[in-house]
């Protein structure tokens, strides 16, 4: 799968659409989510509230809420890989 082979090869920061119906079924991207969150990498995941439960079910508390606008996502982007890159 092209997300497990982009974090083998050391990729900084991962990028996840959305959240849909496969992942909150446990298929779909989960497993390359799983793998990142697990290697400590920063994660930004797009979720609809459908499936909101089901994501934070997923990640538990590890959630940081974003309001839907391109400043406050490249600003977390931004922190998040600094904070990674300085561990």
């Amino acid at each position: 799968m092209w997300g497990q082979r982009a974090l083998g090869e050391g990729v900084d920061l991962l990028v996840v659409n959305k959240f849909g119906k496969e992942e909150a079924s446990g298929r779909g991207l989960r497993p390359v989510i799983a793998e990142a969150l697990i290697s400590e990498k920063p994660v930004i995941i797009g979720v609809s509230g459908a499936n909101l439960n089901a994501l934070i079910d997923f990640v538990g508390d590890t959630i940081t809420y974003l309001p839907p606008n391109v400043t406050a996502v490249i600003s977390w982007c931004r922190k998040s890989l600094k904070s990674h890159a300085a561990s």
